[in-house]
């Protein structure tokens, strides 16, 4: 996600919607869910729809790294069973 929501332009993100089958910009909430934050994450006092937009352009996917995470505690987890490194070692595909 970009950071330049709040204004149509070739970074914007337009949806179809599903219920009047027009073209619109994502609103704040939305980019919220996007990103896995709670609806109303950014909605504080004093706070524009943009600098909201702004936020969530530079957030990171909060499940993604959570799954990251786990992955390398798992990798990690997996070396501290080894008793010296191996180079020819291979790490697996992990399937979500």
């Amino acid at each position: 996600m970009v950071t330049s929501e709040h204004t149509i332009s070739r970074m914007s993100h337009v949806i179809l919607d599903p219920g009047n089958h027009e073209y619109r910009l994502l609103s704040p909430e939305e980019t919220e869910q996007i990103n896995t934050f709670p609806v109303g994450w950014t909605e504080l006092e004093d706070v524009s729809n943009s600098q909201r937009y702004f936020t969530m352009g530079n957030a990171l996917v909060v499940n993604l790294v959570r799954d990251i995470g786990k992955e390398i505690d798992k990798l990690v987890r997996q070396e501290s069973n080894l008793t010296k490194f191996n180079p020819n070692s291979a790490v697996e595909n992990v399937e979500h």
